[in-house]
């Protein structure tokens, strides 16, 4: 997991959520957003890098395949991405 803007990413085992809701409430208090990755209000939103390099948000890759790939998941504010 990387934060745009941050210099070290972390390790997140993705087989220890059930789904996207869950993965995004960690990562919401990982990072100390407060809530507003959750809710949607921090003007941030998760994406993933998949095995081709190809960036898409989070919830558009299916949550099954993502728990079987490693795939780069990323955070990053609205106006950075172009998804």
């Amino acid at each position: 997991m990387i934060k745009l803007g941050t210099a070290l990413g972390r390790a997140v085992d993705l087989s220890r959520f059930r789904g996207y809701d869950e993965l995004i409430a960690e990562l919401d208090s990982m990072f100390d957003f407060g809530g507003g990755l959750v809710n949607g209000s921090s003007g941030w939103h998760v994406t993933c890098i998949d095995d081709d390099g190809d960036m898409m948000f989070l919830r558009d890759y299916p949550w099954q395949l993502s728990t079987e790939t490693k795939n780069i998941i990323e955070t990053f504010t609205y106006a950075q991405t172009s998804c």
